[in-house]
């Protein structure tokens, strides 16, 4: 929820000034992001190193990735569960 109401005030921030707004570790915030890039809440703008291994974690986020507001969010459902923990496998 934390990272959502930061976009009260911008509708796009770093991942590096999200961690700082919200004091959530990076590691947390990754997965929160996951999740809000899944249900396409977020949308990221990054180029990806290309000195980084293939194998890096999927959707693993550089800290000046930029993630913005998806404003033209729709969704037919009347609730959208976003606390879902992502499962790793």
């Amino acid at each position: 929820m934390a990272v959502l109401l930061q976009y009260n005030y911008q509708t796009s921030y770093t991942i590096r000034q999200l961690q700082e707004n919200t004091q959530i570790s990076v590691a947390d915030l990754q997965q929160v992001l996951k999740t809000l890039l899944k249900i396409r809440l977020l949308f990221c703008d990054y180029t990806r190193d290309t000195s980084e291994p293939d194998d890096a974690t999927e959707l693993a986020l550089p800290l000046d990735a930029v993630c913005h507001l998806y404003q033209d969010y729709k969704n037919k459902k009347t609730r959208v569960n976003i606390n879902v923990p992502l499962r790793y496998g």
